[in-house]
């Protein structure tokens, strides 16, 4: 699952920097049967047709890839998170330590609420089978992108039919996900408190 979703990921953010920032690929068609975000009111990043990409649109990707890159090759970085994790899944820990706090306010009673241990950290140290898999989501982002970028020169019956397949998903699913984002503040904020819901429900029941 986690190869597949940074794959499909990762192909989305490569084929989105293709296109936005090299113009790879065909001039896209306009599909008016479509739905696409309204931005209405909304100004132009770039002007003009010789684009000089501002600075910051450079330097703020740089950055998060650099402190992506920190996380996985800083070895306390890693061990930092690694120790982090049983203690933010610790549902016991966090009831002992508020009900402890509660009854230390009721009764007056000062001191250090104790909380039990949240386990042994998670294994964090690199391995084959961990930079394999590292390789396999990378290269499949890679091969994500590239397709989607220059798949439609391809030509020969596997070309055809992987176009065909991506069209019968797009029509499927990407369609209608791209209808529920209008592009407006309004439908955004309803989905946020929408997935909150959901995500308080699921943490009541896992409870």
């Amino acid at each position: 699952m986690f190869v597949v979703v940074s794959a499909v990921t990762g192909g989305a953010v490569l084929r989105a920097a293709l296109r936005v920032f090299r113009g790879a690929g065909p001039v896209p068609a306009d599909r008016p049967g479509e739905p696409e975000t309204g931005g209405g009111g909304e100004q132009s990043e770039v002007r003009g047709p010789v684009r000089v990409l501002p600075r910051p649109m450079l330097v703020v990707p740089a950055l998060l890839l650099l402190g992506s890159l920190c996380v996985g090759l800083l070895p306390g970085a890693a061990a930092s998170l690694a120790d982090a994790a049983p203690l933010f899944t610790d549902h016991e820990g966090y009831r002992a330590a508020t009900f402890a706090g509660e009854e230390a306010e009721r009764t007056g009673a000062a001191g250090v609420v104790t909380v039990p241990g949240a386990g042994p950290p998670p294994h964090h140290a690199w391995d084959t089978m961990g930079v394999l898999l590292g390789l396999l989501s990378a290269v499949s982002a890679a091969a994500l992108a590239a397709g989607a970028v220059w798949g439609t020169r391809l030509d020969g019956g596997g070309a055809r039919t992987a176009r065909t397949v991506a069209a019968a998903v797009s029509r499927s699913v990407v369609v209608p996900l791209r209808r529920l984002h209008s592009g407006l503040l309004g439908d955004y904020v309803t989905w946020f408190a929408v997935g909150v819901a959901v995500l308080l429900v699921a943490v009541t029941v896992q409870t």
